[in-house]
């Protein structure tokens, strides 16, 4: 398969809790989360059930929701990143609006899906998320069943700086610190975020935070598949692939 720099959508899901504290969740959610972390809470007698909610609930399908995407893409013309963001107060708008965009583009040309650990949650979540508001996702996005060699059209920035090494996890505020040299995103926890939706309601600073972490994939996918100048980059946009 011939892949063109033009094709590539850089994406970032932001994800929350659905409840603001542990102890709004329904009882059987209660049950399910104490359940999960039983062994956790009693090997670390200091962390309590809603401490490990605030910190891990928008690591899981089952207790959170998505509440921002962002998508950016390099521009031919100059090589600059344009980036766009799909949020709303209700999960199914938001999800319905970002796969009517997605399956658009897929109509049009042969897009490729680019993120970081990509595969190992941004694409398991929409497909639960979807799956959750009985939306059809679009086909571009559905991994379920698609063999690791016929995976053509997903690209993870992990999966590539790992260069083979399965066990080797670099975080995006790493990387951005490791290879752009500047360190926005470092100190971005799920806490933060889970603050700023529920207790501050601020879902602008949640959309500019997406924004910089899709932003940021883009300017590192570049340097980690070897373009080294901008004019390297912008004539691989112009005439080649990669």
């Amino acid at each position: 398969m011939t892949r063109s720099l033009n094709n590539l959508l850089f994406i970032k899901v932001k994800t929350v809790a659905i409840k603001p504290s542990f102890g709004a969740l329904d009882e059987s959610y209660k049950l399910h989360w104490k359940t999960k972390y039983q062994e956790k809470l009693q090997s670390k007698p200091h962390q309590t059930i809603e401490d490990l909610y605030l910190n891990k609930a928008a690591l899981y399908a089952e207790f959170s929701r998505i509440v921002c995407v962002s998508i950016s893409k390099y521009c031919s013309k100059d090589a600059k990143i344009i980036t766009s963001s799909f949020y709303h107060s209700s999960e199914r708008n938001l999800l319905k609006a970002l796969f009517n965009k997605i399956s658009a583009g897929e109509a049009k040309a042969k897009t490729i899906i680019c993120g970081h650990n990509l595969k190992g949650f941004d694409l398991p979540f929409l497909a639960k998320r979807a799956i959750i508001n009985k939306l059809v996702l679009p086909k571009i996005l559905n991994i379920q069943q698609v063999k690791p060699w016929e995976m053509h059209h997903v690209m993870d920035t992990m999966e590539l700086w790992s260069f083979g090494n399965r066990y080797n996890f670099s975080s995006l505020g790493l990387l951005q610190s490791t290879l752009l040299g500047v360190h926005t995103i470092s100190n971005i926890d799920p806490q933060k975020i889970h603050n700023l939706y529920h207790l501050e309601k601020d879902i602008k600073s949640i959309v500019q935070i997406t924004e910089e972490c899709a932003n940021c994939i883009a300017q590192l996918f570049p340097i980690i598949v070897g373009y080294k100048t901008k004019d390297e980059l912008k004539h691989a946009l112009f005439h080649s692939s990669f």
